[in-house]
């Protein structure tokens, strides 16, 4: 009787998270709509866009004076074997924003474990990092947060189809509280003990990131959390100057 009812209830389960998968991929259908009508795109990359990514991450990260200038003027690293990258493309321009989504497995760490020394198990982490886009598309300039929140709702609706449970990446303090207000739930800071010589190397070959503050931080997924997403992204799509200067162009 109670083993029946386990079933039962694990199906229920199973079911109401179809639902609620279902109706956010439809959400986010109609999110796609809308930014296709104004000529975005965005995807999974895939085979020549990954040098497209890489080129973008080296123009963005040399222009804020984090890297030198490399022949190759691409930017890369050991972790990007072990990701994926969600992409916003611009018809007419190619790849304009990326974000990467790392997975820890028994042979790779999480990137953030080189700069920080973090106090938890990352084993059952994934990190989104390595954030950029082109400069004319930032809040500062495109005057909104709006393609930077299609990027972040398409990773972690990515995410969520992959059963990921907790995610960790860093951000400045005034981006942790800037997204907390926009989708109403709370960012813990991950505990951390104090940084290695291996932390304070690897924080000096990006150079100047580490000048002011950065926290690292996780967040648990839930899908009531996308709909919070897809509300934001349809009434800030509408509306162009919604909340950008919240975000003071820190995206």
């Amino acid at each position: 009787m109670i083993w029946s009812w386990f079933n039962i209830r694990f199906d229920l389960s199973n079911i109401y998270r179809s639902i609620a998968l279902f109706v956010a991929y439809s959400g986010l259908w109609i999110v796609k709509r809308i930014i296709w009508f104004r000529g975005y795109e965005v995807s999974l990359a895939q085979g020549r866009e990954l040098e497209e990514v890489y080129r973008l991450r080296y123009q963005v990260y040399l222009e804020k004076g984090h890297i030198e200038e490399s022949p190759k003027e691409i930017f890369l690293d050991e972790f990007d074997p072990y990701s994926e990258n969600i992409i916003l493309k611009k018809r007419g321009n190619g790849v304009i924003g990326a974000i990467r989504i790392t997975f820890s497995n028994d042979h790779v760490y999480l990137p953030m474990q080189n700069y920080f020394n973090l106090d938890c198990s990352s084993q059952t982490m994934v990190e989104l990092g390595r954030w950029v886009m082109s400069k004319e598309f930032r809040a500062k300039y495109f005057k909104s947060s709006f393609l930077t929140v299609i990027v972040v709702l398409s990773a972690y609706l990515y995410l969520l189809r992959h059963k990921e449970t907790y995610v960790l990446f860093a951000v400045r303090p005034e981006v942790k509280k800037y997204l907390e207000e926009i989708f109403h739930f709370s960012i813990n800071v991950t505990s951390q003990k104090q940084l290695t010589q291996w932390n304070l190397v690897k924080r000096q070959q990006i150079k100047g990131y580490f000048d002011k503050p950065v926290i690292p931080c996780e967040i648990q997924i839930h899908i009531y959390q996308i709909f919070q997403f897809i509300f934001y992204v349809i009434q800030s799509g509408f509306n162009r100057e919604s909340n950008y200067n919240r975000l003071n162009a820190r995206d």
